[in-house]
């Protein structure tokens, strides 16, 4: 009898053995990377579809099969809504069965079509099936005589890829570039446990799985943003990952896609030339690493750049071995790799002026780094503002170190001489002088010692929770994701450095116009999409247009949209994605592009 047991505990051991190789050699099926060919093509070339009067509108249909055979009301989810103007466009299946029906209604003057190159019908419908996601239908359309052409792509999503659903106001006002975001659902209910299981097993390994086990349990934020994310999700009728990155065309069609990594997003940069750290042209990013020895309460990321067009990566170093810190990488205008990092003070230490630390913290480290990896500059909140000043509704023994300050958006002001700070953790915006690291002043929630200014016809009285900040002259717009209970709320009650005062229940960005004088931040305007409370996250940024103005950009965090808008504040597109959507930016890189 003990015999057969061992031999039983042996295949069992065998088997889980064998299992755990398979799954780090066999790719699972939600793992998906797609690169279109127009990724390496001008803004105008990805989007312009040439002559735009050689089709008048698109009919849609589609076949759902198994459990949705019987949905007769389901949208169909091709976005952006179509206009001749618009040349790429991307359907969102509910099933891996689903089926789409294409029915181009052509000018009378079209006398020739192909599909991806093959001659084809005019007048019969196009079908596509789920199965074929990642291929592009390109539909090419031209006159009798050869002198008119129009290229039109329809891009096939996974499945469980959340669709992003944009609506073009105003094709002509867009602003160049590609945009570049991620967008997550967390702990959602359509995406087993297992098959989060296996991505982490093939992506991070066994040692990193583990790892991505213990820290999960440690922090509540997925759980806490889940609630958030249920209203803006279907999961009646969708399967959603858990995580997805992006880079979109102008008008929201994706010209590349990944899930093998939470938390990445793909920023464009451009230097003089090859050399050391920094290539000519290509992408800096961040990406979480899960097998490490970093014993840190939140995911660690690392941070990558990549040339263009290739798929070898170096390291960005890690200056004092701190902990990458996922809200900010970026390239500055004097040619350095600006990065963010959580700086650990144990307890005990004692800080400049004087005062000892009952616990561990972890404060902002800015740094710089030029090509050769150099230490070119830095900046610790620590040296400026004291834990007692948090407005944290964490708790100080939450996690093993406390997050008192919590940076989450960085900008150059005007001039490039001064950085807009925010600290969401202390609820304020901090000016601070480039050259010397000092700070200038503070806006803050009315409630707070920090805050230096006199709100003016704000409506609120002042900023609550903050996530991001930018200035253009003397206008300062912030990301005002309000006041919310959290688990830790008591009305009226302390925590640290401030008292919670609930004013508003809605999400907002605010634009003030400064006086640095008077000291006073008069209200300007305000812009909300969706109505409703954003509790995490969220971005604002300026795009240069067409027209030698610039758009706002502003991405809506937990609300799960972004938005663009003209210079006269009127909406021209809107992308709802669902779930959290962190922040997106906009670029233009047509200097590096191939048209």
């Amino acid at each position: 009898m003990l015999r057969i047991i061992g031999i039983v505990i042996v295949l069992i051991l065998a088997l889980v053995i064998g299992l755990l190789v398979a799954s780090q050699v066999v790719k699972p099926a939600d793992l998906h990377d797609f690169e279109s060919e127009d990724f390496y093509k001008s803004s105008a070339a990805q989007t312009s579809p040439g002559d735009a009067g050689l089709l008048r509108r698109l009919v849609l249909d589609h076949t759902l099969e198994g459990d949705l055979s019987d949905q007769t009301t389901l949208d169909i989810h091709v976005y952006p809504n179509f206009l001749p103007q618009v040349r790429r466009y991307a359907w969102y299946p509910y099933r891996r069965s689903d089926r789409l029906m294409i029915s181009p209604d052509w000018s009378e003057d079209v006398a020739r079509v192909t599909r991806n190159g093959e001659p084809i019908s005019l007048t019969e419908p196009i079908e596509v099936s789920a199965k074929t996601h990642g291929q592009e239908v390109h539909l090419t359309a031209m006159t009798s005589d050869g002198a008119r052409t129009a290229n039109y792509v329809i891009l096939t999503m996974p499945h469980n890829f959340p669709p992003l659903m944009t609506q073009i106001g105003s094709a002509d006002e867009g602003a160049p570039g590609i945009i570049t975001g991620l967008q997550a659902a967390p702990n959602n209910p359509t995406f087993s446990r297992l098959k989060q299981l296996r991505m982490l097993l093939y992506t991070q390994g066994f040692r990193g799985t583990l790892a991505a086990m213990r820290k999960a349990r440690l922090q509540p934020f997925d759980d806490f943003t889940a609630a958030d994310l249920a209203g803006s999700l279907d999961f009646e009728n969708r399967e959603y990952l858990p995580f997805v990155s992006f880079v979109l065309d102008k008008y929201g069609t994706p010209l590349k896609y990944t899930t093998y990594s939470a938390r990445t997003i793909f920023l464009p940069v451009t230097t003089p030339q090859d050399g050391g750290l920094l290539p000519e042209n290509g992408f800096v990013y961040k990406e979480v690493v899960m097998n490490t020895d970093d014993n840190f309460a939140e995911a660690i990321t690392r941070s990558f750049i990549a040339s263009k067009g290739k798929e070898t990566r170096t390291e960005i170093p890690r200056h004092l071995y701190q902990f990458d810190y996922g809200h900010h990488i970026a390239m500055t205008p004097c040619g350095t790799i600006q990065n963010l990092f959580y700086r650990i003070h144990p307890a005990g230490t004692v800080l400049n002026d004087g005062d000892v630390l009952d616990v561990n913290v972890t404060s902002t480290y800015l740094y710089e780094l030029d090509r050769d990896g150099n230490v070119t500059w830095e900046w610790d909140s620590i040296d400026h503002f004291k834990p007692d000043q948090s407005t944290s509704y964490l708790p100080k023994d939450r996690y093993e170190e406390w997050d008192y300050f919590h940076t989450n958006g960085i900008r150059f002001a005007p001039g490039n001489q001064e950085l807009i700070i925010s600290a969401r953790h202390l609820r304020a915006v901090a000016n601070v002088d480039y050259a010397s690291g000092g700070v200038n002043w503070v806006l803050a929630d009315p409630a707070s010692p920090l805050n230096e200014f006199t709100y003016v016809d704000d409506p609120l009285g002042g900023i609550g929770t903050l996530h991001a900040a930018i200035m253009r002259d003397d206008e300062l717009l912030v990301f005002d994701n309000g006041h919310y209970p959290p688990p830790e709320y008591e009305a009226g009650s302390y925590i640290y450095g401030a008292p919670i005062v609930t004013r508003h229940d809605y999400t907002r960005v605010v634009s003030y116009n400064l006086d640095l004088s008077a000291m006073t931040a008069t209200y300007q305007r305000e812009w909300t999409y969706p109505e409703r409370l954003v509790r995490t996250a969220g971005y604002l940024m300026f795009v240069p247009n067409n027209q030698g103005n610039e758009n706002l950009l502003i991405s809506w965090g937990s609300g799960g949209a972004f938005t663009e808008y003209n210079p006269d504040n009127r909406l021209i597109m809107s992308t709802d994605t669902g779930g959290m959507t962190y922040r997106f930016y906009k670029m233009s890189i047509d200097h590096w592009m191939d048209d």
